[in-house]
């Protein structure tokens, strides 16, 4: 059999691999790898290499032989140029789950055995298996819907942020350490609040009431070791395709569920979340949801602190970096997470002047 007969696709399984490789055991680096995709749920191979620790070679070859076994899958986003980007990685095969339990000591409890049969069913669509590269690749772009495309982009952005969070705290000198990290359908609430009607120039409460949902992206605790004391926040990913009016309503419910009705104690057993943190795509959006912020709407006349903003645009610029001897444009992020503790927060009261705010500080 030929080099080019044995060369493996990028888009697809290849049927004759087990066969070839039945020996090829699984490594600490191999668990290493499924455990880091099972917390994050959706995780590029770049934030992988920087998350698990060897050489990114080794890593590659770890993540190609976890995906011809089936441990793991991944699918591609195609510009628009038909030209696709970096693999994303998940898990759809609750026997993956299985094996983290029996060979490495994980909690049967602690691992979302749900979350991954539903992966099954969500991403299976844009992933292909016993095709030829092209026709796979063909397949995932005729098939990739725009909400399945926006879908995988807001996962990714809640994936960059914890990354970031993760990587930060590894580089704090012990100053900072994260704590607890949660999303998903365990953080779905509701919390009551009065019906507010739209009036001319004005908002108004109702006599009646209403039941808004309270989801949040992500739920994530930060310990500052000088201190000992540990920081809340709630994460909100917002990637412009919401009407401010939807925004307004999804941050009064915030307001409501944390100061008003204070679920948080019974919900989360604390007392008192730092900030509720609206990541966007650009500054513009940013500042427009901001001034949305402080709508009577939210929390009366009295705009709340409680909500802080920023761009994705500190985070995501492109800087030049060179790799293996070649220069390539990387995200800042990647060579930089520590950006996230920066002063790069803005409250939705701060003023002119006022010096944005660290997630730490």
């Amino acid at each position: 059999m030929s080099q080019n007969q044995l060369r493996l696709h990028k888009f697809a399984r290849d049927p004759l691999y087990l066969s070839r490789h039945a020996g090829k055991r699984l490594t600490q680096t191999s668990y290493s790898i499924l455990s880091t995709i099972e917390r994050y749920r959706l995780l590029p191979s770049s934030m992988i290499l920087r998350l698990v620790a060897g050489n990114d070679r080794v890593i590659y070859r770890h993540l190609q032989h976890l995906y011809q076994l089936g441990l793991v899958n991944r699918l591609a986003l195609f510009g628009k140029t038909g030209r696709p980007g970096e693999f994303n990685y998940f898990l759809d095969n609750p026997q993956t789950l299985e094996l983290l339990v029996s060979e490495t000591g994980a909690s049967a409890e602690d691992l979302d055995f749900g979350a991954v049969r539903r992966n099954r069913d969500k991403w299976q669509p844009l992933t292909a298996t016993g095709a030829g590269e092209r026709a796979a690749a063909a397949v995932e772009l005729e098939e990739t819907s725009e909400a399945q495309r926006y879908f995988i982009k807001h996962e990714l952005m809640i994936s960059r942020l914890h990354g970031m969070l993760e990587l930060a705290c590894r580089r704090s000198e012990g100053k900072a350490e994260l704590a607890d990290w949660l999303q998903g359908p365990r953080l779905f609430h509701s919390v009551e609040a009065p019906k507010v009607l739209n009036r001319p120039g004005r908002f108004v409460e109702s006599g009646e009431t209403e039941v808004l949902p309270h989801r949040p992206d992500a739920f994530f605790s930060l310990l500052r070791t000088d201190t000992g004391e540990t920081l809340h926040f709630f994460y909100e990913a917002e990637r412009a395709t919401n009407t401010t009016t939807r925004v307004i309503k999804k941050l009064r419910s915030h307001f409501y569920y944390i100061a008003k009705k204070r679920q948080i104690r019974e919900d989360y057993g604390i007392s008192r979340i730092r900030a509720v943190l609206i990541e966007t795509l650009n500054t513009r959006w940013a500042e427009n949801l901001r001034t949305a912020a402080t709508s009577p709407a939210i929390s009366g006349q009295k705009p709340s602190e409680l909500f802080w903003f920023t761009s994705s645009e500190f985070f995501a610029k492109r800087i030049e970096k060179t790799i293996g001897g070649r220069s390539r444009f990387i995200p800042y992020f990647l060579d930089h997470p520590e950006v996230i503790f920066s002063k790069l927060w803005f409250s939705s009261l701060d003023t002119a002047g006022v010096l944005p705010r660290s997630l730490l500080n």
